[in-house]
């Protein structure tokens, strides 16, 4: 499965949009994965990599958010925290068990991908307009 960016994901602010065609990339990658014999190695890779995307993502929008003052900051943070715990419990299990189901993962992730851009990113789209975020 190929996931691809679609323009409804947009949330008006170049800088993020550029960063979800990115986190869509890491899907795209771990789904290429079942597409060839792999080691478990190359799916850590892809999730080591996607950590460190997530973060580094998060921190911009929560930066975003503190700076001008959107007031679900703590609500849509905590989304965040929830995500990555997820995929960092993901992490560890497949260092664990080295067991690899990417089914599971790439279903979660573009599943949660397209509720939390389509729902909660969407929430500050207006907001931002309004600071003039762009």
């Amino acid at each position: 499965m190929s996931f691809k960016w679609n323009e409804k994901f947009s949330v008006g602010i170049k800088s993020i949009d550029n960063q979800h065609k990115k986190i869509i990339n890491y899907i795209n990658k771990l789904s290429a994965l079942k597409k060839k014999k792999y080691h478990e190695e190359s799916v850590l890779e892809i999730l080591t990599e996607l950590r460190k995307y997530i973060k580094s993502h998060f921190a911009h929008e929560e930066k975003l958010f503190h700076v001008n003052g959107y007031p679900e900051t703590f609500e849509h943070s905590n989304a965040h925290k929830k995500f990555s715990e997820y995929i960092n419990n993901f992490y560890e299990e497949v260092i664990s068990k080295k067991a690899v189901d990417i089914e599971k993962m790439e279903s979660y992730l573009v599943s949660w991908f397209m509720e939390h851009i389509l729902v909660e990113d969407k929430k500050y789209e207006e907001f931002f307009k309004e600071h003039n975020v762009i």
